[in-house]
């Protein structure tokens, strides 16, 4: 029983771990993108890819995996969610026409 236990600490901290990695290269994608004076759309593109894919993944660790590993995936989710959301705003908010 013990041993199981650290599998799963160690499945959340996997999940979470790549979730920041995730979030920060959605961060650096759209600081990059900015400096490229590319249009409003191309800018703001990986921040709604990374909302797409949360809310996918947010489906298939509530519906297809369940239980504590699909806790997990959602934890995951809910990370690139957060960094998603966040840089879309922050990036919509502070754009000049």
């Amino acid at each position: 029983m013990k041993q199981e236990s650290g599998g799963i600490k160690l499945l959340f901290i996997v999940f979470g771990v790549i979730g920041l990695g995730v979030g920060w290269g959605i961060v650096f994608l759209t600081k990059k993108l900015r400096k490229t004076k590319k249009s409003k759309l191309i800018v703001l593109l990986p921040s709604t890819i990374s909302l797409v894919i949360s809310i996918y993944l947010m489906y298939v660790g509530n519906v297809v995996v369940k239980g504590i590993d699909g806790a997990a995936y959602m934890m995951f989710s809910i990370i690139i969610f957060c960094f998603g959301a966040t840089v879309f705003y922050m990036t919509d908010r502070t754009w000049k026409n």
